[in-house]
């Protein structure tokens, strides 16, 4: 079974214990707010409104982590109805208007580009779903040894579980169970991001958004004419453009299937833009959402306290980091990212001491 040893030369506590000063500091304030309360409220009645938010916090935590697991299939469900929603489309009305107005080389190009997209697409966000982000199987400790944990705020054990887990992994309070090399949890694949499902993850939201793209590339010539036309009444047309209106508008090629696609296609690209441009800049410096972080309040109460800025412990060139993300090392080749592969992850999730290169994070 799995235990881990404790970090102590990375320069990063993922716990964020406070500093003797600031924990002075938040107990005075206590100590006042509690001395203030006191003086205004009966004896007991103060413990029993403590008593009472906290059992309202705890209760609408609860309630939100019960409400994720629902709304998840939810989700899961709108992604799926609004991806084909966009193949139906494209197969309905965008195939017959390139099929009309491009050459046979033409066609031939946007059809493989459409496919590619779209088994990618479909691949990668099938696998996201499926697939386990890695759960941490640990032996749960004994109470006594919980309690010396807790005391010393041991930065790998989780209150929740009761479990020692290894170095990145985190508790996810939605799937009630600490997640390997946890990112975040995302309730539009109704599950953790993490080490065994990460590149998925990443690749689903490379190759759809390279499929909105190409969508307006398509559909945004046919919107623009498809709006001007319904509103010449208001801004006159040429005839020309009249008349190429009214035949395509003939043909089905400007109905509101286009308007559709092209309006969703836009908000979604712009969304998932910032998001996918979010994930590039995490991948290069080899973090995650909450290493990221976790990180930047280290190096605040670093330079707050004039002590040398830590530094990631598992980044390294960006190059690097990419190759290691995706896994395309050795004998694999770049085809295992253009094209769908099952291939597994770099490391264990467990075992982090090939990056760090020191025996901190080693597994035993």
């Amino acid at each position: 079974m799995h235990s881990v040893l404790p970090s102590s030369t990375t320069g990063f506590d993922e716990r964020m214990p406070l500093t003797e000063e600031e924990a002075t500091h938040v107990l005075e304030c206590i100590d006042s707010a509690w001395s203030r309360a006191c003086f205004f409220l009966p004896h007991g009645a103060l413990q029993a409104l403590v008593d009472g938010t906290s059992w309202l916090v705890l209760s609408a935590l609860r309630c939100f982590d019960n409400f994720m697991n629902i709304v998840g299939v939810v989700f899961v469900a709108i992604a799926i109805v609004l991806i084909s929603a966009i193949v139906y489309a494209w197969y309905h009305v965008l195939a017959p208007y390139l099929f009309a107005t491009c050459s046979t080389t033409g066609f031939v190009a946007h059809a493989i580009v459409a496919h590619w997209l779209l088994v990618n697409i479909a691949f990668n966000y099938i696998m996201v779903v499926r697939t386990s982000p890695g759960a941490v199987v640990a032996p749960q400790v004994s109470p006594e040894q919980a309690e010396q944990l807790m005391a010393r705020r041991h930065p790998y054990f989780c209150r929740k579980c009761r479990i020692l887990r290894p170095a990145r992994a985190h508790h996810c309070s939605v799937c009630r169970k600490c997640v390997l090399n946890m990112d975040h949890h995302c309730p539009w694949i109704n599950n953790c991001v993490g080490h065994f499902n990460h590149r998925y993850f990443f690749l689903f939201m490379a190759y759809l958004w390279l499929g909105c793209l190409y969508i307006i590339s398509i559909t945004q010539p046919l919107f623009s004419l498809r709006r001007r036309y319904f509103r010449r009444s208001l801004t006159p047309m040429a005839p020309g453009e009249v008349a190429l209106a009214a035949k395509l508008l003939r043909h089905g090629f400007l109905n509101q299937y286009v308007s559709f696609s092209f309006i969703l296609t836009v908000a979604v690209a712009v969304a998932l833009g910032i998001l996918l441009g979010w994930h590039i800049i995490l991948v290069s410096r080899a973090e995650t959402t909450i290493e990221f972080q976790q990180n930047m309040t280290n190096r605040k109460r670093a330079a707050r306290a004039k002590e040398p800025i830590p530094v990631h412990p598992y980044t390294r060139p960006i190059l690097k980091n990419w190759l290691y993300f995706l896994n395309v090392t050795g004998k694999r080749s770049w085809w295992s990212i253009l094209l769908p592969s099952t291939h597994h992850p770099a490391g264990n999730g467990w075992d982090w001491s090939h990056l760090t290169q020191t025996k901190d994070h080693a597994v035993v």
